[in-house]
């Protein structure tokens, strides 16, 4: 079973934030562009010279939610913590059972079909595998 991370629904009331806890994942919306975002942002900063609209801004690229590629501001489909987390968390899991199976004498590309179709990951055995072969040269392998 996956772990979700809680959200919480945020809105302005009498000049402050407040928020709730929401039920489900928010998504970004689809049609919200990371370029439009940031240059709205920094149109606002400068138009009504407020440090909050530069703060949020500023807070964009700190957490690395946003990028300047190919000459447009671009979301970096970066997970928030508690998501980045569980990804992680699965992704160590995938791997050592990857791990295990090719420990066992089975081929990458055999261990990690097995591991795509038994073990609930979401992607294709094709991108585990390449995940694999990632973790493998960044060093992530464990020291026997």
């Amino acid at each position: 079973m996956r772990r979700r991370p809680s959200h919480s629904f945020v809105w302005i009331e009498n000049g402050r934030a407040k928020h709730r806890r929401a039920e489900r994942r928010l998504e970004r919306p689809e049609k919200l562009m990371a370029d439009d975002l940031v240059r709205e942002l920094a149109r606002l900063a400068t138009e009504w010279q407020d440090a909050g609209f530069l703060g949020a801004l500023e807070a964009l690229f700190r957490h690395e939610i946003v990028e300047f590629k190919d000459g447009r501001f671009r979301f970096t489909r970066k997970r928030e913590p508690a998501a980045q987390q569980i990804f992680d968390y699965e992704e160590q899991v995938y791997m050592a059972q990857v791990r295990a199976l090719v420990s066992r004498d089975l081929s990458e590309r055999a261990a990690c079909d097995r591991v795509a179709a038994e073990g609930g990951y979401l992607g294709t055995s094709e991108k585990l595998r390449k995940r694999f072969r990632r973790s493998k040269h960044l060093g992530h392998e464990p020291r026997t």
